[in-house]
């Protein structure tokens, strides 16, 4: 009996994350950059797009600060927000697994080794009035792309999010925002004058979304 109630429990969870969400996602506006190094902040070059199945944030711009072989301080930061509206009335939603996808350039022995996603949930909750804050993703990945003479290549990074966060149950009328931070880290291992690095045609970010009514 043991066997067969956690064998029950288990198909209900897995039936309830694999069942279908609405026929169309929310829909992005107001898009702006709340924090980061200048260059990744520039109006118009980022995007939010909310499918059913998948959230995609396509950053169009993204370089790291630094100039000098040895400078303790080389890394790249951007943290762009979204308004979202038209949300499916009697549903709420979670992000499962994220995926990033990219063209990393570099100097010489510039090493991209980790990167951090957040992305955290403003939204109005009639009920109480109150504005309900939570964080969705919150994902440190260890990676190892480049490092070796100057490169450039496409890279893919695969992240799951093993503990998911429901966001609360949502109507048509209720506004919510997303804010997503993207912090990345390299590592310097060249000997030259000068050093230089970033997503050269951007980074894309990709959620899988699991709905559930409510």
């Amino acid at each position: 009996m043991r066997l067969g109630i956690s064998y029950i429990g288990l198909f209900f969870v897995s039936f309830a994350l694999a069942q279908s969400g609405p026929p169309k996602g929310p829909t992005a506006k107001d898009v702006e950059c709340r924090a980061g190094l200048p260059a990744n902040c520039k109006e118009g070059k980022t995007t939010f797009t909310f499918e059913p199945d998948t959230l995609e944030m396509n950053l169009r711009n993204y370089s790291f600060m630094g100039n000098y072989h040895g400078n303790p301080g080389f890394w790249g930061s951007a943290t762009w927000a979204a308004n979202f509206t038209n949300w499916p009335s009697n549903y709420r939603f979670a992000l499962t697994d994220l995926s990033y996808y990219g063209l990393f350039n570099s100097s010489d022995g510039i090493q991209l080794y980790r990167l951090r996603t957040e992305a955290v949930l403003d939204s109005d909750v009639p009920t109480d009035g109150l504005n309900t804050t939570s964080t969705l993703f919150d994902i440190v990945s260890k990676v190892a792309v480049g490092g070796n003479g100057t490169f450039e290549d496409y890279f893919k990074v695969n992240a799951e999010n093993s503990g998911l966060v429901w966001s609360p149950c949502f109507d048509s009328s209720i506004n919510a925002a997303i804010t997503v931070t993207v912090d990345a880290d390299v590592r310097d291992k060249g000997i030259g004058p000068w050093i230089w690095g970033g997503f050269r045609k951007g980074l894309t970010l990709t959620w899988g979304v699991a709905w559930e009514e409510c």
